[in-house]
């Protein structure tokens, strides 16, 4: 009874989540050789934890969770504060560690934005489609760090 409750919980944040509108990386722009502009980059390209529950602990799925709605807020610090408990809990999550890269990216931390991209992808063994979103985060991380 207890458990019904609890996965009826959950399956409401993730539903009510699904209804708000994120922010995605195509807010950046194409990185060219002569023009870079640098917007904000979503923590989460859908809806949240689309991909994490099935092998995320309930924490880590709280935590990114609030993790995002800081970040839709702008509040980068708190963001970035989570997503580090969140890796602590789940050091080899790859997806944890390409989140916290946006973060820092967002931040203006250009140079660690791309290091925790780059340990993101050693972790994403197999992931195509997140190894392509880490090699397009470390190229916009590169461009911003030499614009800086």
């Amino acid at each position: 009874m207890m458990s019904r409750t609890i996965y009826t919980l959950f399956a409401a944040i993730i539903f009510s989540a699904c209804n708000s509108t994120p922010l995605s990386d195509s807010a950046v722009s194409e990185v060219n050789d002569t023009d870079v502009e640098i917007g904000p980059l979503a923590l989460i390209e859908t809806t949240p934890l689309m991909r994490a529950p099935s092998h995320s602990s309930n924490a880590v799925t709280s935590i990114v969770i609030g993790a995002q709605s800081a970040m839709q807020k702008g509040n980068f610090q708190i963001a970035a504060a989570q997503l580090e408990r969140a890796v602590r809990i789940e050091p080899r999550n790859p997806l944890l560690w390409h989140y916290l890269a946006k973060v820092r990216f967002n931040q203006g931390r250009y140079s660690l934005a791309a290091n925790l991209a780059s340990k993101s992808t050693l972790l994403a063994h197999g992931d195509e489609a997140l190894r392509s979103r880490n090699a397009s985060l470390i190229k916009q991380a590169q461009a911003a760090f030499m614009t800086k």
